[in-house]
């Protein structure tokens, strides 16, 4: 497992992707403040194949945005129940180049 270095805080605990070398698929960890106790936190449903792309926390809710040919941001409150915030379509002049970590933070600070 490989740190991938996007972390956040959110509702008492510190949460970060990393890497499963067996699948390639991005995990989340979570560092519970209060129980100082580590554990992976279940990502939202993929239907489509995609990783998870960018980590951040939205008004108190964990949040990822799974990206390929769209982008599906996802939130939860409680670590096990997620729900699809928005699906963001790109033109294909934005399909050439992989959305930078910049305009992944832009895209949801506007939501």
């Amino acid at each position: 497992m490989e740190h991938i270095f996007q972390s956040t805080e959110v509702n008492g605990g510190l949460y970060w992707m990393a890497e499963d070398h067996n699948s390639g698929r991005c995990l989340i960890l979570r560092f519970d403040l209060a129980e100082e106790k580590f554990k992976v936190v279940p990502p939202p449903p993929d239907e489509s194949g995609q990783n998870i792309a960018w980590i951040g926390s939205l008004k108190d809710h964990l949040c990822v945005v799974h990206t390929r040919r769209l982008s599906d941001v996802w939130g939860t409150k409680d670590d096990k129940n997620w729900s699809k915030i928005i699906t963001i379509f790109f033109s294909p002049s934005a399909l050439l180049s992989s959305p930078s970590r910049q305009s992944m933070e832009s895209m949801v600070i506007l939501l």
